[in-house]
């Protein structure tokens, strides 16, 4: 296997990973206080599988090295971006539920 091969797809995967995840997360944030969220989440949801399959298609084309180092890059992103973005779901929470119990006392 060329280590150049594993490298460039790694790269590819995370690359990838990175705005497939900060696409869904923009999605979520306008999505969420849009007159029409289907749309927002319709089309962002098309264009996001879209262009992950395009993008591993082409990867596969190079190589199964490229394609299994691309699918490895992908998620590791997406654990590191899970891992922060927790706090930030915990805050949205916390927010959203914190005048509502504050209202009924």
């Amino acid at each position: 296997m060329n280590i150049l091969a594993i490298l460039s797809g790694l790269a590819t995967g995370a690359l990838l990973g990175l705005l497939f995840f900060a696409g869904l997360w923009l999605t979520i944030k306008k999505g969420l206080v849009s007159r029409h969220p289907g749309v927002w989440f319709s089309l962002s949801l098309l264009l996001r599988i879209g262009a992950v399959v395009l993008v591993l298609i082409w990867t596969a084309r190079q190589g199964y090295a490229n394609l299994v180092s691309a699918l490895a890059g992908f998620l590791v992103v997406r654990s590191i971006l899970n891992n922060r973005t927790k706090h930030q779901i915990v805050q949205i929470k916390q927010g959203k539920e914190g005048p509502s119990s504050e209202d009924q006392s």
